[in-house]
């Protein structure tokens, strides 16, 4: 299993299914917290693949309004 950390940015209703398309969660309670704000935000996510080479769906997430950045390295766990 491979763990990536990334942030997203954006306003407005969060695109719930993006962490289900994704296989990401917030990475802290105050992220999850965040989720339900309408104002512009930043939450940090981990993502959670089998595949070091996956990577979270930039283009997916612009669709929604949300830019992606700070991609780590996958780290195996």
């Amino acid at each position: 299993m491979y763990y990536t950390l990334f942030t997203v940015t954006g306003r407005g209703i969060f695109p719930f299914d993006m962490l289900r398309y994704d296989t990401c969660y917030p990475r802290h309670p105050e992220d999850a917290q965040r989720l339900v704000h309408q104002d512009q935000r930043t939450v940090q996510l981990v993502m959670t693949t089998r595949t070091k080479d996956r990577r979270p769906t930039e283009g997916r997430w612009a669709s929604f309004g949300w830019t992606v950045t700070d991609i780590t390295k996958p780290v195996k766990v």
